[in-house]
């Protein structure tokens, strides 16, 4: 009786190693191909040198990427239901906090963010713009706050935009006395902030837009379904078309890029750069596709991309994939896969010992 019950003690056993092994084949097989969606999400994306801060569903990530092969995230700046848009001045982070509002961390010490504050405002926190010591953050209430943060403990409201005709803001970027706000399918509003307390409307580019980006007097669009769309706004009264491009059943999230060139993330068709240096015919140069990136930028000889199902991806400038993305090791279910092997084995050529001596 007691030698049925040793029996039965070590099958369940195999059983049990048998099944945690399969399972967490599984969960990581899940993890790296968005099995579990949301896993690993990336929506907007920071570098500089040696640091990229990417936002998503639980707040910030920060990842060291001195190593661009092996980047490593060393911290997160935790928001209850996520954040959207990331500045980043000296070693102060200001981040679009969803229902945080507009959040200030000291990153000096990237392992160990420090939360400075939180200013709430009516509706999500959707995106923002730094410039000297002032905030332009955008809500889904289809408002501009202009928020003065030159004490980052106590950040107060000095003004705010809005217009009627507002119906989806996503993203905003300021240059010098001007913001660019994208709202949705309705276009660009051009808006003069010199007077901060009293923001004015210049002009509006009508046309699909979600995201933006200026390099010199060049203002690159994001349009989704649309393609792209780059101006001219060295007039910012008198926006001048310079070029679009689209790519077929593209989506076009995010946009960066100079003069000669366009990087372009798309949540669609991966990423890509366009040559559209003025006078020649737009072209493509290089293309990533195993990727379906929400935000795009760059810094010194890279691109970084935020990415729906890998958080965050790094290229040189040609997209050459340096790092493909957050991905789970199979390390640790090959070594529970090896521990139950030796289980069984163990078992087996036990019992079989057993049997024989029995036998004699």
């Amino acid at each position: 009786m007691k030698k049925i019950k040793k029996n039965k003690k070590i099958n369940l056993l195999i059983g049990a190693t048998i099944f945690i092994s399969v399972t967490s084949f599984l969960v990581v097989y899940a993890l790296n191909n968005n099995g579990i969606p949301g896993f690993y999400v990336g929506y907007r994306v920071y570098a500089d040198e040696d640091y990229a801060y990417v936002s998503h569903n639980d707040g910030v990530e920060i990842i060291d990427i001195a190593n661009k092969q092996r980047p490593d995230v060393v911290a997160n700046v935790a928001l209850s239901e996520g954040a959207w848009g990331i500045e980043k001045d000296g070693d102060l982070l200001y981040l679009a906090g969803a229902s945080n509002g507009l959040v200030v961390a000291n990153v000096s010490i990237p392992d160990s963010p420090d939360i400075y504050s939180e200013t709430f405002f009516t509706g999500s926190a959707m995106n923002l713009a730094y410039q000297n010591g002032v905030v332009y953050l955008i809500t889904g209430a289809n408002s501009l706050e202009i928020i003065n943060v030159t004490n980052p403990r106590s950040p107060f409201r000095i003004g705010a935009y809005g217009s009627s005709a507002a119906t989806d803001y996503r993203d905003v970027i300021v240059s010098g006395d001007t913001v660019f706000i994208a709202d949705g399918s309705r276009g660009v509003d051009i808006v003069n902030v010199s007077q901060p307390t009293a923001p004015s409307l210049l002009t509006t580019i009508h046309t699909s837009v979600i995201a933006l980006y200026k390099s010199e007097a060049i203002l690159f669009l994001g349009c989704h379904g649309a393609g792209v769309k780059w101006y001219d706004v060295s007039d910012v009264t008198v926006p001048e078309l310079k070029g679009t491009y689209r790519e077929p059943d593209g989506e076009a999230y995010g946009v960066w890029g100079n003069a000669t060139h366009l990087y372009v993330a798309d949540l669609q068709r991966g990423t890509f750069c366009l040559d559209i240096t003025e006078g020649n015919v737009v072209s493509k140069l290089y293309q990533y596709s195993q990727a379906a990136p929400h935000d795009i930028t760059g810094w010194g000889n890279y691109v970084y991309l935020g990415d729906q199902d890998r958080r965050l991806l790094i290229f040189d400038t040609q997209l050459n994939c340096l790092y493909a993305g957050h991905g789970q090791s199979y390390g640790i279910p090959i070594s529970i896969s090896i521990v139950s092997l030796g289980i069984i084995l163990y078992n087996h050529f036990y019992l079989k010992k057993k049997m024989i001596r029995g036998g004699e």
